[in-house]
This record gives structure tokens, sequence and C-alpha cells, in this order.
């Protein structure tokens, strides 16, 4: 009865929605009408791991039935594949560096050995395929989107890891993806590949991820990793001090507001707070601005990146400063680390695109 209403639904360009317990065949019965209607179809689900499952187990299955031949790929965030770039700069900590460094301790090689064989044996470089690397020498080697310059703009360009993921999701009938970077293409067009037919899988998280997707945060522990990235290029060791400064006046102004929401924007003390945080960072931008043309290639790629970061973090505290009516803004998370967020009341308008929605509850 699922797949016959998804078949319907495909049919006559309508919705679905589909409520079903755990262990009842709700991807078989969305996936056997999406195959056979042989339409460019994003399926979003909740979780990376329903990702890995439909890739390599649902899928395949269906693909070796008859009339079952249909390309199909997985695409997920940028930080899920191995950064060539940043391999390189593991692979030389002093790599980069104009005067002084202050990134993490370095890889050792071994362990840059391991990653240099999966580069090139992997067909995705997607860390799921590595099954013991461990979150801190992760995030040595990969780069979220948020600090991603682009390949038009990374030495490694040409062989991003992540590009190639991007390349090959464009060419499938079928692409699997999760919910969050399904939110992100809805907010900025183009991320994902033009299609026909949505599959949203654990539909009822959708509003929240949503939410999350379009909403801004800042808390202490952000404004120290742009005054690291520059400080790690520039002979500028004060950005980490006025970092830190900084952090401890946002920790101070929103500690007491834990729990509460600011019907009236942010405080006189949060607002201080947020304007000393924005010129720190409109200083650490402007020297980021200044690495001299003539500086190692890979110092130019970290000012790049550490510029990305700077900016999204310059952008979260001006659309805060002054929120607008039709978002809400209010402070959570524990006492060690208190977040200001802003979201937007409502999700309906960001989420109604011209598109056939089938929503597996």
């Amino acid at each position: 009865e699922m797949a016959v209403s998804g078949a319907e639904a495909i049919k006559k360009d309508g919705h679905a929605v589909v409520q079903a317990g755990t262990g009842t065949g709700k991807s078989l019965a969305y996936l056997v009408p999406v195959v056979a209607a042989q339409r460019q179809t994003i399926v979003a689900t909740a979780t990376k791991a329903l990702q890995d499952q439909l890739a390599t187990k649902d899928l395949p299955f269906l693909v070796e039935q008859p009339d079952g031949a249909v390309d199909f790929a997985v695409l997920k965030g940028r930080s899920n594949y191995l950064c060539l770039q940043r391999l390189d700069e593991a692979e030389d900590s002093s790599a980069g560096t104009l005067e002084i460094n202050v990134d993490d301790d370095p890889l050792d090689p071994i362990t840059v050995k391991r990653l240099r064989e999966f580069a090139a044996a992997s067909p995705t470089g997607d860390r799921a395929e590595l099954s013991d690397i461990d979150d801190r020498t992760w995030r040595l080697v990969s780069v979220g989107r948020d600090e991603c310059p682009g390949a038009s703009r990374c030495p490694r360009g040409d062989d991003c890891l992540a590009e190639r993921a991007r390349h090959r999701a464009a060419t499938a009938d079928i692409l699997i993806v999760n919910l969050h970077l399904y939110a992100l293409d809805v907010m900025n067009p183009g991320i994902l590949p033009d299609h026909e037919l949505v599959i949203v899988d654990e539909a009822h998280q959708l509003e929240d991820i949503m939410a999350d997707a379009a909403g801004r945060q800042l808390s202490p522990a952000r404004v120290i990793p742009p005054a690291r990235s520059a400080a790690a290029i520039l002979s500028e060791p004060t950005f980490i001090q006025a970092a830190e400064d900084t952090a401890v006046a946002i920790h101070a102004a929103l500690e007491s507001q834990i729990g509460e929401r600011l019907l009236e924007g942010p405080t006189e003390e949060i607002g201080r707070a947020m304007d000393v945080t924005r010129s720190a960072a409109g200083k650490i931008l402007n020297a980021l601005r200044a690495v001299p043309d003539d500086a190692p290639v890979d110092a130019k790629a970290k000012a790049v990146r550490a510029r990305q970061v700077a900016t999204g973090l310059i952008d979260d505290l001006d659309a805060m400063r002054w929120p607008i009516d039709s978002e809400v803004l209010w402070v959570d998370g524990p006492s060690s680390n208190p977040t200001l967020r802003s979201t937007p009341i409502a999700v309906d308008e960001i989420l109604y695109v011209e598109k056939i929605v089938m929503l597996d509850l």
C-alpha cells in the first residue's frame, strides 16, 4: 500500500505522506516507485548511517532486479571528505607559515602515510570508509562548508575529493543526501543538482533541521577558531588573547540568560559583547586580507580558509545584533558554553518548493 501510494503521487505530480512503524519496509516502499519512475530524485535521510544503508543494501538490491537499472550516488557535507590541501599541510606542519604557527600538534608520519594511501585508493574519500579515524585527526584533514574556499581558489581544487563526489552526484538518477544537506540546498540553491522528485525520510525531523540550517548561533567557543586560524599564518599572537578575552565577555553576558527568549533583541550586556567581538573579528579579517601575494601557496590557502571563517562569524553577528520580527532569539546550552541562537519562527515559506515530495514519517 505504501509503494502504491508513492507511485500514484509520482504519476500525478502530487504528494504522499506515509507513517509506519520500524521494520515495516518504508525504505523499499518508496524506493520501488522511484526506481520504476526513472526520474531524477533526491532521497533525503535523517542520518548518514541511513544514507549508507540505502547505498549499500536497499538500492543495490533493487538495481539487480528486472527493470531496476538506475544510477545512484551518495553525497554528504564537505567535512565528510578528506581534504587533500589540508593533508598536504599536515604532512609538513610548517608549510604555509609566515612567521609563527600555533596549529594543533602535527599528525604523526604513520597517520599521514595511511591517509595518503586512503586518498589514492578510495573511490570517494568519505570518512565512513575509515574504521578507526579519531575526530581530532579528521578535523586536521577536513574542512567544513564555511571554511572551504571552493575548488577554483584552492591549490588542490582540481583533485578535490568533495568536488569529485559532487560531479558524481550530478549524473546520478537517484542521489542520497542527509536532511541537513538538503536544507542547505533549499537555503542556497545549487548545492544539489537539479531534480524532479524529493523523498524526505524521517520527516518528523525536517522542521527542526530546516530551522537549524536557516538559523545562526554565537557562543564563546565559536570566537576562538578564527583567531587561531589567523595566528597560524600571521605574526599576531595577540589575536588569540583578544579572542579569549572576547569569549569571556560573551560567556558572562549569555550565562545569566540561559533558557530565556530575548523578545527585544540582545540585552545591553550581550550587545556590548557582540560589538567587541565584531570589532575583533574585523581586525582579524583585515589582517588576513593583507597576506602578501608572494606568500607560500599553502599560506595563501590557509588565509582564504581563515577569511571564510571570520566572514561567517561577522555575518552572523550582524544578523543577530538587530534581529527581524520573523526570527526568534534565545539563549540555550550548558553553562560552560552558553549559546545565543536565532532561527525563523516558521519555515513553511522556506520549504515551499515546486517539487514532488513524498514524506516518510
